[in-house]
């Protein structure tokens, strides 16, 4: 996969190193972030991202914060690590 583009995953510590495993496997650059703010921080200064996986149960997460984000795409946990990347790739 020729990725130009990186994708930012937050979530917690546990989910982060088992996504971003999978991510390498595939040749996907990635950056992470174990809060939502310092998601929203590293979204705010980087406009590399194509794609950020947000769990959206994360308790910083507000409604606010929920409302602003442009989502194209839903993916449920557990992650099926083959529609994830389907649905991704779109935007990579």
């Amino acid at each position: 996969m020729n990725i130009s583009r990186k994708i930012l995953t937050i979530d917690n510590k546990r989910n982060i190193l088992a996504l971003k495993g999978v991510l390498r496997s595939k040749g996907i650059p990635s950056s992470t972030a174990d809060c939502a703010e310092e998601g929203w921080k590293l979204l705010s200064g980087d406009m590399d991202f194509g794609v950020a996986l947000l769990d959206m149960r994360m308790p910083e997460t507000n409604a606010y914060e929920q409302k602003c984000l442009d989502a194209n795409g839903y993916i449920s946990k557990p992650v099926d690590v083959d529609r994830l990347f389907s649905i991704v790739k779109r935007y990579l």
